[in-house]
């Protein structure tokens, strides 16, 4: 299981990423990465959607992470999820 921690609100980092993740591994939106919110391919990859509540709040993405049943976390919360994985690949 891997960790992929997207960085950047570029479409094509997930169209990237589609190419390689498996449906067990986890996604962590980081900083611009929260933009991805909005990309409905997100959903499809996997249920696994990971985001730092300080970056979604002050992109004001709320509300999308809300309907895509998105797991809102603190950075305690993270460093605790990068050791549940194997692996962690940064996405940028």
């Amino acid at each position: 299981m891997i960790l992929h921690q997207i960085l950047s609100g570029k479409t094509q980092t997930l169209t990237d990423l589609s190419t390689v993740i498996n449906p067990h591994d986890g996604l962590m939106l980081i900083g611009d990465g929260c933009y991805q919110i909005s990309n409905r391919k997100l959903t499809a990859m996997t249920s696994n959607i990971f985001a730092r509540t300080q970056d979604v709040d002050c992109r004001g993405l709320a509300n999308l992470a809300q309907e895509i049943d998105l797991k809102l976390i603190n950075d305690a919360e993270w460093v605790g999820l990068t050791l549940r994985f194997n692996k962690v690949v940064s996405w940028k």
